[in-house]
């Protein structure tokens, strides 16, 4: 009680006297700006029926059907979801950065999200619905700010505005059905757009949107999307961390019951829908563990979140001898409910390499601490075992403050009743802030020393060599798996934020690669990266390939012995994926 009360006292200082204070900040960076990503040609069209749930596995928007890569597509940005994935707008573009910086006015079209052409000569009650909310986990839109959906005129090729919602924070979806109606529309020729009219100077106004879904043959009473769908990513499979390294790894970690949560969208039909719950299968290093065939429920209500347990306490893994994952895929499956069919279906995958990770991997905020020279912030880590720590990842977010001006120290602290004390190891080198090429991209920093034996709580963390803020990326969907505390030179407070500050320890040897986290065999080497045309590949064996694009569309393959031509590839972001015995390796690559 005693912290609590010196905490708020504390709040009533920073505000009176500007002294260290931690700070939540909106995210303005995603991507690398030096990709240029192409779109598909503007002359395509295709055909009715068109849906998008907005699960891909990518951050950028189906190309089938869009044409554009502003929005984002993700799993982690909605409140009180009705499904797994939404398409969110906000004043980014398709690489993460402001439109334009210094505007903050809401008078200019920030995200849009177009569609590709369609031919509607001879089509009849056509209408395009889908859901939205404003502001989800993000920053709310205000009342100047709006989401418009437009339509293409082909007579006079201009767009015109057919529906418009003024911003406000929304705590739920709401739905929203359109008719194609008039004889303008009903041409070949006919596109449409989403557009966001919001700040342009960052992770501004946000607007989520959800089930997609223009055809014919509808009704303007058909706005309720009829859906059993999972609206949750799938949980960790161990407790306290969503990864251990695999030489501290012990049975007693994993969990042996998870729960996800999902929702019967719509109303209550006659006969219920029947599904089958708890049915899903466990996967490690890719070979299958454990099944578990689940039962049949028809009683559920509608149109609430439920709760879908799984029992995973048969699983009891030999101890790893090297790195390994963990794999889940679980469905549920019963009665189909057209059109919407792929929010059923859940993928989770945990890697065990040679860090601790506590977070989902994904950044909703940045978390800072500004006002005083020297500030601090750290996390605590009681390792499974005794060990010799050499660095940590960081989540580095852009949130306003380039961090690249600004330097920093790693240091790490003993642990006194709970809280930061002695402090027992300072990076003699100043590091600065490497925000990656990717998506949540984790930097891993080494320590300037062999290695610091670990035996016992520690707390590990960054003092800032400014006065103003170093954010490092902040998980609000993961509730704060560990303590963090922030501090000036002289005093530790807790932090009371909810969510989880994205620093990964990690433990015994360096990374393979210190500039790429994601490729998980030291076997395999590719360079350069960017790339303009030839790939070269080191690899003890010749290997297969295949290159995907964004939207996971592979869009070449082959067998390579030391090269692959690029050269025929439009400039963009591509994943490149090898198999040598037997297991698959991927790395993202940058064509320029």
């Amino acid at each position: 009680m005693k912290q609590v009360i010196f905490f708020f006292s504390f709040i009533f200082t920073l505000a009176t006297f500007g002294q260290v204070e931690e700070t939540v900040d909106v995210i303005t960076q995603r991507h690398a700006p030096s990709v240029s990503f192409k779109t598909t040609a503007i002359d395509d069209t295709i055909q009715l029926p068109v849906i998008d749930e907005f699960t891909s596995q990518s951050t950028y928007p189906n190309s089938e059907i869009w044409v554009d890569n502003y929005v984002l597509i993700n799993s982690t940005h909605s409140k009180n979801a009705l499904s797994i994935g939404v398409a969110t707008f906000d004043g980014l573009n398709e690489n993460g950065f402001p439109y334009d910086p210094t505007n903050n006015s809401s008078d200019t079209l920030a995200d849009v999200l177009t569609s590709k052409y369609f031919d509607l000569r001879g089509e009849n009650n056509v209408f395009l619905s889908f859901y939205y909310q404003g502001g989800g986990l993000g920053e709310a839109p205000s009342l100047d700010d709006s989401l418009v959906v437009e339509f293409w005129a082909t007579a006079d090729s201009t767009w015109e505005q057919v529906w418009v919602t003024k911003g406000s924070k929304m705590e739920i979806f709401k739905p929203v059905i359109i008719a194609v109606d008039s004889i303008k529309w009903l041409q070949n020729g006919f596109k449409f757009r989403f557009g966001a009219y919001g700040a342009r100077n960052g992770a501004f106004d946000i607007w989520n949107i959800d089930y997609f879904y223009f055809s014919d043959n509808r009704n303007p009473g058909d706005s309720i999307a009829k859906d059993p769908a999972f609206i949750e990513q799938l949980p960790n499979i161990t407790r306290t961390y969503s990864s251990v390294p695999w030489f501290h790894f012990n049975n007693n970690l994993l969990k042996d019951t998870i729960s996800t949560k999902y929702r019967r969208n719509g109303p209550t039909p006659s006969p219920p829908w029947s599904l089958t719950k708890d049915k899903f299968t466990l996967v490690k290093n890719g070979s299958v563990a454990q099944t578990s065939a689940g039962f049949v429920n028809s009683n559920d209500p509608h149109n609430v979140n439920l709760t879908n347990p799984m029992f995973i306490n048969a699983f009891n893994p030999a101890p790893p001898t090297d790195s390994f994952s963990l794999g889940m895929a679980c469905v549920l499956p019963g009665t189909k409910v057209e059109p919407f069919t792929a929010t059923d279906t859940l993928i989770g995958r945990q890697v065990f390499k040679n860090y601790y990770a506590f977070d989902d991997g994904t950044a909703e905020r940045g978390y800072g601490v500004k006002n005083a020279f020297g500030s601090r912030m750290a996390i605590r880590l009681q390792a499974e075992k005794p060990d010799t720590l050499k660095g940590a990842y960081f989540r580095f977010a852009h949130a306003g403050v380039d961090a690249t001006l600004y330097s920093f120290k790693i240091c790490v602290w003993d642990s006194d009743n709970g809280e930061p004390g002695n402090l027992i190891y300072q990076s003699d080198s100043n590091y600065v802030a490497d925000y990656g090429y990717y998506h949540n991209s984790f930097m891993p920093y080494q320590l300037d020393t062999s290695g610091i034996y670990i035996n016992g709580p520690v707390f590990i963390g960054i003092r800032q060599n400014t006065d103003q803020p170093i954010h490092v990326g902040l998980d609000i969907n993961t509730p704060k798996a560990t303590p963090v505390y922030y501090g000036d030179l002289f005093f530790w407070y807790e932090s009371l934020v909810e969510g989880t500050v994205m620093i990964r320890p990690y433990f015994k040897h360096q990374p393979y690669d210190l500039g790429f986290v994601e490729n998980e065999s030291a076997a395999i080497k590719i360079y350069p990266n960017p790339v303009d045309a030839i790939l070269f590949v080191e690899s003890e064996s010749e290997l297969k390939y295949w290159i995907s694009d964004i939207s996971g569309r592979i869009i070449q393959r082959g067998i390579t012995s030391g090269s692959i031509d690029l050269a025929d590839l439009n400039n963009g972001l591509y994943i490149a994926t090898f198999e040598n015995d037997g297991h698959l390796y991927s790395e993202k690559i940058i064509i320029q």
